[in-house]
């Protein structure tokens, strides 16, 4: 066992990960579980549903500013979740390209 880390070439150690590196993986292991719900067939009518009641054209409300700012909310999630399935996507598509 000592002879064969001694006949291994010296590999130098991996540099420390950042802590925004760290950050990065954290959040596209996160939106693996976005893909994964989202893209699946059901996931896919639960989006849509989602954007039908949520995603709506016309967010802003002359007068209202309050329901403007609720609209913009709805709305968010709905482009957080795209955002999420996005970044998974591209992160694979890093993966296959190496």
């Amino acid at each position: 066992m000592a002879q064969e880390k001694q006949d291994q070439p010296n590999k130098p150690e991996p540099k420390p990960r950042s802590k925004k590196q760290i950050a990065v993986d954290q959040v596209v292991h996160k939106s693996g579980f976005f893909y994964r719900i989202f893209t699946s067939p059901d996931g896919k009518k639960v989006l849509e549903a989602l954007e039908d009641e949520f995603d709506a054209d016309e967010i802003f409300k002359a007068g209202e500013p309050d329901t403007t700012s609720y609209n913009l909310g709805k709305r968010d999630v709905i482009v957080y979740i795209r955002q999420m399935i996005r970044l998974k996507e591209n992160a694979k598509r890093a993966e296959l390209e190496g």
